[in-house]
Parts: C-alpha cells; structure tokens; sequence
C-alpha cells in the first residue's frame, strides 16, 4: 500500500514537473517570438521623401552674347593685342591666319572663347585668360563674331597745319617700320589700307600710345596727345588711296618667341 502510495506521488511529482517545464519552455518562445515581432519593421525600407515638397532647380537663364561681351571695347582690344599677328580687322598675315573666315564665324561664341583661354596646342597661338580677364576676352569674342556691331564715327576733315605735322611725325618715327607711305616693310605691316585709315581714331590713337605686346613700341613716353593726335589725322588721312594689304615679302620666317618677326626692333648698323 505504501509502495503504491509513493509511486503515485512520483508520478503527480513527475507530471507536475513537466507542467512545470512546458509552461517556461511556452512563455519562453513566447518571449522570443514576441522579441522578434519588430523584425518585419526593420527590413522594410523607409518610406522616401515625397517629391513633391523637393525643391525645384531652375536653371538661370543663358546670357545673349551681346550681355557677356562688348564689342567696342573688344575692337580695342583686338588693336591691342591680336592685330600685330591676325592683321588689323582679322584679315591675316603672315605670322597667323585670317578671323574673318566662315569657320570662324560659324564657331559658338563659347568654342571661340576658350581657344581664346587656352590657345592652340602645337601652334603659336598663346592662351590669353591670365594676361586678360574673363571680361575682356568676351568682349573680344562679341567683337570677332559680331565686328560690324562697332559703329564708326565719321571725324571731321582736320586742319591742313595738323596734317603736315602729323606728316613730319610719321616721317620722323614711323617711316622706318611701316614704309614712307606707310606700305610696310619687312619690320611691320602696312598702314595704308583700308582696315587701318578707317580704324576708330581712339582705337589708333591707343594703339600709338601703348604699342603692342612683344612688337611695336608705346610712344606715349615721347609723343603726348596732340602729336598722337596728329599722327592719327595724318593716317586716316590716306583713306582714299588706302590698298588692300597683302603678305609682306619674303614670306614668314621663324622667331625665337619674342613676337612675329616683323614687329620686333632690329639692331641698327
């Protein structure tokens, strides 16, 4: 009787237990699962920003040509520093081609400003952004593509007493270089055509004053304004009997970097 009594207690003992056990087992996955509910949350991606409230990027609009240069001020420039190689309006020399061509004129104004930048690889024309600025390289592209946009002034006729004085200057310091009537020479171009004599006077009148990098001298040190002055009269005044420039004899020669043979000082004997 007590055998059996004792047996019957091992077994409730025993089923307790595992009572005991599935319940903890239970609550446990049932922890875990409940642990791992959020999951499901975490592998969905976040939802992306509406586009709507994305802020919208206009472009600025494209500036004319016309707002990016000026071409007056790039004719100047062109006296300045371009005409001693390409000639006075573009017509070329023999140092460098002609502007005025439709392959030129065909180029975008930004196709013709960065050969401006940055020259010509493997020819001798130099990059010009660093000795002139954005600025001014656009007013030399508004003026290369758009040269008839220059309004010319006509000047009054002046005095017979400027025109002989501007005579005996011309005579006395730019005969030697441009010819006696102004044909050029083997030194510098010719003056007498009708690119040059129809120039702007404030144009020339600035290009005797300050000369031309690595060529003709600036005579601002020697002549002042009036003797300029007279020196531009005394050029336009050949208007009528002005000719087409031509290739200067004995065809191009090379130089050692300090400009186009023609315009650089020569030694005298």
């Amino acid at each position: 009787m007590r055998q059996t009594t004792r047996w019957l207690q091992a077994m409730l003992a025993g089923l307790l237990g595992i009572a005991v056990l599935s319940v903890g087992v239970s609550a446990g996955l049932d922890w875990r699962y409940a642990d791992l509910a959020p999951l499901p949350a975490l592998l969905t991606p976040p939802p992306t920003r509406p586009t709507t409230s994305s802020p919208t990027l206009t472009p600025s609009p494209t500036r004319t040509l016309s707002e990016r240069g000026d071409p007056t001020r790039g004719a100047t420039l062109y006296a300045q520093h371009c005409a001693v190689c390409h000639g006075p309006q573009g017509e070329g020399t023999n140092v460098a081609p002609a502007l005025r061509t439709e392959r030129v004129q065909a180029m975008t104004p930004e196709e013709l400003y960065t050969i401006l930048a940055s020259g010509i690889p493997g020819t001798a024309m130099p990059g010009w952004l660093g000795p002139l600025d954005e600025a001014a390289l656009w007013d030399l592209v508004a003026w290369l593509l758009n040269p008839t946009q220059v309004a010319s002034t006509p000047s009054p006729t002046p005095p017979a007493d400027m025109l002989a004085w501007g005579a005996q200057l011309y005579a006395q310091y730019c005969a030697s270089c441009h010819g006696v009537e102004g044909q050029g020479t083997r030194r510098a171009p010719a003056l007498n055509t009708p690119t040059v004599v129809t120039m702007p006077a404030e144009t020339l009148a600035q290009i005797i004053a300050q000369g031309t990098p690595n060529g003709m001298p600036g005579w601002a040190g020697i002549l002042d304004d009036t003797a300029i002055q007279a020196l531009v009269a005394y050029i336009q005044s050949w208007e009528g009997n002005a000719t087409p420039s031509a290739p200067q004899p004995g065809g191009p020669r090379r130089g050692r970097g300090r400009g186009p043979w023609w315009a650089r000082p020569t030694p005298t004997p």
